[in-house]
């Protein structure tokens, strides 16, 4: 799940003992997604913010994680009812991170719109705002047990804060000054003027509503001039890396309590000579050296450690700190597809990062600008920046790997043992296959190739340049020493009037298209070069051409996001189809059909019909832009690439698609992307706040209601006839005959209505349960409230039907409690709810009592068995020392 989008944020959860058993994986749609780490299995998934989430943490146990996105909300999840709690909402951009602190109900979260919000999650409020920074803030983490924030931005410093709460603020006071009417609650904001931006707060910034004081200790600039990107600590919160846009990461030791004074020791020393030195007296030796170990400063909290330097630009890291604090792993992941691993020593001053592990993944450093398939449809060649690959196509592994130059077009030369490939600097560079190695580069053009085009007589190719030319080639095998070799001779040369974007010959070698910069196609006749055609109607130039097999159409894209269908016999344009959301970049028919593909900058790849200018399909999958696609010669697979530096192979099954239903299926898709989309409902009477549902509208809570509406109309229906049959009954005095059970009661094997009510109940997930009783009529409503009454008098699900009845209650207040009908039913609701939950409540107790017991039991049985190993432990040790002097005087008495 989740495949076709791309995964933006990352957590893990831990479990009882520490260790790491969840995946829990952001996605760029505002998906959450949690995987079970052994079966790599999706055991839920969490939908509740409209865009692409930026931020994902959990809490010390491992019970809530917190989820900040680019739609500027914060939601807090409970990881044990796989539900949504609360919707946070406040910052005015989009969050960048999110932190739970350890001892308290505080959850901080920072965003670009250059603040840094405290909520208490008892009552969701935000009852702090740090508003000193003048960019955006890009990372924080929390150090020295939560007393220390530290907060990366837009400039190269990273500014270090001390938290003190109030020992005496509780929530109880806050929610009795939130809850005032007609008060606005005051929010802490530490003030933000360019004068006073470094100066620390005073007293008086102690808020009686916030209870927080937040004083700027001061600033550690960094070595790089660029902005924060990500600020990390570990576990122990020993050590603290930060890096930015390049390959350098920073690492800072942060100082025990121990250390510190050492160090503070040493700089009084220090000072204390100073003085001597000036004045010489011991009263102010006395004092210098009592301010300083007083006042420690950033210097003597924060030690600087070497950088390291990575093998591409850093995009993440980890870090971990042994055991006994003496060695620091730092893990990098890198731009160009690199996982890097360093060991620093943490004892020694001015110690070196050693790299220890290198992960080289087998595909490229940067954009794949140019696929091709063989003849024999078994390799692909990719070529991209620095290198070319060639792959195996049945088990899609690298075979080889070749530094080249910054690869733009590329062709396999007939045979398969050589390739061909454009650079960017105008040259051709000819490789062997066998040997891995380039044999030949010719300076062919003055700029850049963009596009080739093998002859159909398999004797030569044609390249495209930006210099204004479309030049003619024909292999040819010379001799080196023993050995054949292959090499290019130039034949011919098409001079043009603007730069020549891509290229391509007819099957049946008469024609030649070449694309120019001016968005018009130009046809030549390939034996004389004489002009033919010129086809007019791209608002831009087209990036990509094709011809078809038979030599009659010629399709092309464009950068107006368009692709035009022509004839290539009298150059007349059959259709013009706005094709992609972006770009138009590559274009190719499948052989011998006038079905062809296109790929866009959008990320999408689309196959068409050229005869009915149809869309059959849409395959999604890059993220990012596509550069290139090939078809292979057998048209069962297509490979494409782009500028997520991935290769997509995809392949044609024997499914028969149905165009109707493939559209039905596009607008589903589309109905449920507006729905996620869409603005939430507005409940009457109740005003904005900080605090707000998490989830939001699907498909799936659509469903579920319908589901859950169609089952209270089976219910009902049936209790009717069940009443009706006993009321006859009882007229003729006689024995009730009880109707047949409606299929679906049968279906879920349930014995009594109520039990069938319990089950389409408990099958609603309960991350969307809120959503989906949102979606209810309010008469409906009330018949649910009637068999909620019901279910908690036979004790059936409990737990779930007193959250959907207190929901009920919040949501549908106002006509609830204006309905005089309606008062007795919520009165017994009321009762009975009480009871049930203490009723529940009892039993966790007990449970919870038991378990103490038992834990307590085996600590004392394990406490037992030690106590006997150490007195065991003794008597063998007290026997062996009298052994050894009983030996002793039997030794002496022998002499």
């Amino acid at each position: 799940m989740g495949e076709k989008h791309e995964v933006t944020a990352m957590a893990l959860t831990p479990d009882w003992r520490g260790e790491a058993t969840k995946l829990v994986l952001g996605y760029h749609d505002g998906a959450i997604r949690v995987f079970d780490l052994d079966t790599a299995e999706c055991l839920v998934t969490l939908n509740g913010h409209k865009s692409c989430i930026t931020a994902l943490t959990l809490d010390g146990s491992g019970l809530r994680l917190a989820s900040g996105s680019r739609d500027t909300h914060v939601i807090v999840w409970d990881m044990v009812n796989e539900c949504g709690l609360y919707r946070l909402k406040g910052h005015k951009g989009p969050v960048t991170q999110v932190r739970f602190m350890t001892d308290r109900p505080v959850l901080i979260s920072s965003s670009k719109d250059t603040r840094v919000k405290f909520w208490d999650l008892d009552i969701q409020h935000g009852f702090a705002t740090l508003t000193r920074h003048l960019t955006e803030i890009w990372d924080f983490v929390l150090v020295k047990n939560d007393q220390y924030l530290v907060t990366g931005s837009g400039d190269a410093e990273l500014r270090i804060w001390k938290l003190t709460f109030d020992p005496e603020f509780s929530a109880l006071n806050k929610s009795q000054k939130l809850d005032l009417p007609g008060q606005a609650s005051k929010k802490f904001k530490v003030n933000e003027t360019e004068e006073d931006e470094f100066e620390d707060l005073d007293e008086d910034n102690l808020d009686a509503d916030s209870g927080l004081k937040i004083e700027k200790l001061g600033s550690i600039l960094r070595g790089a001039p660029d902005k924060v990107s990500h600020v990390v600590t570990d576990v122990s919160g020993r050590l603290m890396a930060v890096h930015g846009r390049d390959n350098s990461v920073e690492l800072f030791l942060i100082n025990n309590e121990e250390e510190v004074k050492k160090r503070m020791q040493k700089k009084a020393k220090k000072e204390r000579r100073k003085v001597a030195k000036k004045e010489g007296g011991s009263e102010v030796q006395e004092s210098v050296s009592t301010v300083n170990l007083d006042t420690p400063t950033i210097q003597e909290e924060f030690r600087r450690l070497k950088v390291i330097r990575a093998g591409g630009k850093v995009r993440h890291l980890s870090l971990e700190v042994t055991r006994d604090e003496t060695l620091g792993v730092i893990d990098l992941i890198t731009a160009n597809n690199q996982i890097e691993s360093f060991t620093i020593d943490l004892i020694e001053k001015n110690a070196d990062p050693e790299m220890k592990l290198r992960f080289d993944h087998p595909g490229h450093r940067s954009d794949v600008r140019t696929v091709q398939f063989s003849s024999d449809n078994t390799s692909i060649l990719s070529g991209s920046h620095e290198s070319i690959k060639i792959w195996n196509r049945n088990v899609q592994v690298c075979v080889r790997t070749v530094a080249s130059g910054y690869c733009l077009s590329s062709l396999f030369v007939p045979g398969d043992r050589q390739v061909i490939v454009g650079t960017r600097k105008g040259t051709i560079q000819i490789f062997d296959i066998a040997s891995a190695e380039m044999t030949e580069e010719i300076e062919a053009h003055d700029k850049e190739i963009w596009a080739m085009s093998l002859n159909p007589d398999k004797k030569g190719f044609v390249t495209a340049s930006a210099d204004h030319s479309v030049k003619f080639w024909a292999f040819e095998l010379l001799k080196v020493g023993e050995k054949r070799q292959l090499s290019i001779l130039h034949k011919r040369t098409l001079k043009l009037d603007e730069d020549a974007i891509a290229v391509k010959l007819s099957e049946d070698g008469r024609m030649i298209a070449v694309s120019l910069m001016d968005s018009t196609i130009k046809v030549f006749f390939v034996d004389t070069l004489k002009f033919f055609l010129s086809l007019y109607g791209h608002k831009l130039p087209a990036l990509a051409l094709d011809i078809s097999t038979d030599s009659t159409l010629i399709v092309t894209g464009g950068a107006d996001k368009n692709i035009k269908i022509w004839g290539l016999d009298f150059g007349d344009c059959h259709r013009s189809i706005f094709a992609h959301d972006d770009s138009v970049t590559a274009i190719q028919f499948i052989p011998n059909t006038h079905l062809f593909f296109t790929g866009g900058k959008d990320g999408k790849i689309k196959q068409w019909d050229a005869d009915n200018f149809e869309r059959i399909l849409t395959l999604d999958g890059h993220h990012g832009e596509i550069w290139s696609l090939a078809v292979a010669p057998n048209s069962r697979f297509l490979v494409s690439s782009g500028h997520d530096k991935t290769l997509r192979l995809w392949e044609r099954t024997e499914e028969i698609l149905v165009l109707e239903d493939e559209r039905e299926t596009e607008r589903e898709r589309e109905e449920e992307d507006e729905l996620a989309t869409g603005e939430a409902r507005i409940i009457p009477g109740q005003e904005e706040k900080e605090a707000d549902l998490p989830g939001k509208k699907t498909a799936e809570t659509e469903k579920g209601a319908e589901r859950l509406m169609e089952a209270i109309q089976v219910y009902r229906d049936y209790t009717e006839e069940v009443k009706e049959a006993e009321s006859e009954a009882k007229a003729l005095k006689k024995e009730p005959i009880i109707p047949v059970m409606p299929p679906l009661m049968l279906a879920y094997q349930c014995q009594t209505p109520e039990h069938y009510m319990a089950k389409m109940i408990g099958l609603i997930k309960s991350s969307e349960i809120e959503q989906t009783l949102l979606v209810l009529p309010f008469d409906v409503t009330v018949h649910l409230l009637e068999i909620i009454r019901l279910l908690l008098e036979k004790r059936l699900s409990v737990e779930v039907i007193c959250r959907i009845f207190f929901f009920i209650v919040e949501v549908n207040f106002g006509p609830l409690s204006s309905a005089k009908e309606l008062r007795p039913l919520l009165q017994d609701l009321r009762g009975l709810a009480k009871d049930r939950l203490q009723e529940v409540k009892d039993t966790v107790g007990f449970n919870m009592a038991a378990l103490r017991y038992t834990l307590q039991q085996k600590d004392e049985k394990q406490k037992a068995i030690e106590l006997q190993d150490a007195v065991s432990k003794f008597k063998d040790k007290r026997k062996k020392k009298k052994n050894k002097e009983r030996a002793l005087q039997t030794a002496i008495l022998t002499l």
